[in-house]
């Protein structure tokens, strides 16, 4: 327990004038504190307010950092599946290429089919259309016979006209 001060000699406190001083002294000094003392606290209450609006923004940031993460992976998702259906595409595409050089070349083979049979229709129809020419070359005979006929039964007739009339 603290001992109760004892005035002495010593201590000056004997001359009330100094007591005065000292009191006037210690009252300024207790004032100056008081007034520190508010002002430590106006500062204090600011700060808290301050940390309670800093805590306030650093939960809003976590929320949107947490909001950015989910956002970030499903980002990564999304860029999977577009690396997927990259990789599927290009294999349905090498599918269609493949399929469409398949039918140019049944096409083809198709097509040369066609102009061979094509091609032997036309040398049947040429070997058919074979006798038509040589029928073709007999009425020519015939026709020139027939002129030749002609002329000479007209010389006959003419022969024949001037014999009887001598």
């Amino acid at each position: 327990m603290a001992q109760a001060w004892t005035p002495t000699e010593n201590d000056g406190f004997y001359d009330p004038e100094q007591i005065i001083k000292r009191l006037e002294w210690l009252d300024n000094e207790r004032r100056k504190d008081k007034n520190q003392i508010a002002l430590l606290e106006e500062r204090l209450g600011i700060l808290q307010t301050d940390n309670i609006q800093l805590k306030s923004q650093i939960k809003d940031f976590q929320n949107e950092l947490g909001k950015f993460t989910n956002i970030n992976s499903r980002i990564e998702q999304i860029e999977s599946s577009v690396a997927q259906l990259r990789i599927d595409v290009f294999r349905t595409i090498e599918d269609k290429d493949k399929l469409r050089s398949e039918k140019e070349k049944e096409i083809d083979s198709a097509r040369r089919n066609g102009i061979d049979s094509v091609n032997r229709s036309i040398a049947e129809i040429k070997k058919s259309t074979e006798p038509i020419q040589d029928i073709r070359k007999t009425l020519q005979v015939r026709v020139d016979e027939e002129y030749r006929l002609r002329g000479m039964i007209e010389d006959l007739t003419v022969r024949l006209g001037t014999f009887e009339r001598d």
